[in-house]
């Protein structure tokens, strides 16, 4: 909610103490709320168990000791049920209400220190989680992350310089829309066939597509797919590294062009050439050289001795 505001150009330290204010005033009303009832009500008639709700406001602001804000709840929980018993109407047999209080102070703390190992464990997969998303976003290769509907969950920033697109323009988007026609047509095809078979023939493997640029300009790319086994409840994730090959090709073609010329150069000019392997002691040549010398173009096995 206040995120939200937020960007509406508002004041972020204003809306911070707003929520701190809200967020204090609502911790306050539930524990006088459980205090007053402690108090209204016998001994040994709840026990002091209303505080452990205190235990789940996690997210109550207390400055410096945020990263221990599990003990300070903790603290108040078992501080009003220390007072409850001193406070409230005398009721129950006292063993009975001391052992009700014991239990409940049993489970403030218990309870404090599986909170606690709880948030460790979270924070632990938090950095992971960040630090694996800074990897994938800085990948040079685009990375598309797309469920078995088709549909993006994932793109990293490098999208928008092979694509156009913004990787935040493209969650929720069909991945046909980066594709190629016939590849865009046959997509959706694809993935229906995998939904009632189970079977993705083309995971672990590279092929060649022609992929789509946000300005409608075609362009081949290499893409590598793999697939992420979901979580209970979890959708199948396929996952593309995808690499424009472009340039790669311009150069292949450009050398095979400059090959064929040489080689229509070596013809008019009734030339040839020869390559000796020294290590081996064999002699590859092409040309007019097996014409000349009565060998086959490239024969295996000619030493400069034969030769």
């Amino acid at each position: 909610m206040f995120n939200s505001t937020t960007s509406r150009g508002g004041d972020p330290a204003a809306y911070t103490y707003t929520a701190s204010v809200l967020t204090w005033s609502l911790f306050a009303g539930f524990a006088t709320a459980a205090f007053v009832l402690d108090l209204i009500l016998p001994r040994g008639v709840l026990g002091g168990a209303p505080y452990l709700a205190l235990l789940f406001f996690d997210n109550l602001p207390v400055g410096r000791l945020q990263r221990h804000r599990r003990f300070v709840l903790a603290a108040i929980a078992t501080m009003l049920t220390g007072l409850g018993y001193f406070l409230s109407v005398p009721g129950e047999v006292q063993w009975m209400v001391l052992s009700n209080r014991s239990f409940t102070l049993f489970a403030i703390w218990s309870g404090t220190l599986l909170l606690r190992a709880h948030d460790a464990a979270k924070t632990e997969q938090d950095k992971t989680n960040t630090k694996l998303r800074a990897v994938l976003l800085a990948s040079l290769d685009p990375l598309i992350a797309a469920d078995d509907h088709g549909r993006i969950q994932f793109a990293s920033s490098s999208v928008e310089q092979v694509f156009g697109y913004r990787a935040g323009d493209l969650i929720g988007k069909n991945v046909d829309m980066l594709l190629a026609e016939p590849y865009a047509s046959q997509h959706d095809e694809y993935l229906r066939r995998y939904r009632h078979s189970g079977v993705a023939r083309l995971i672990g493997s590279s092929r060649e597509y022609a992929a789509k640029r946000r300005s409608g300009e075609e362009f081949p790319c290499e893409v590598s797919l793999s697939k992420v086994d979901p979580a209970s409840g979890e959708p199948t994730l396929f996952v593309a590294t995808v690499r424009d090959i472009s340039e790669r090709q311009e150069t292949e073609s450009q050398l095979r062009r400059s090959e064929e010329r040489l080689r229509e150069a070596y013809r008019i000019a009734r030339m040839g050439v020869w390559e000796w392997n020294i290590r081996e002691d064999k002699l590859y040549y092409s040309g007019h050289i097996p014409q000349i010398h009565g060998a086959r173009e490239n024969e295996q096995g000619v030493t400069l001795r034969t030769y």
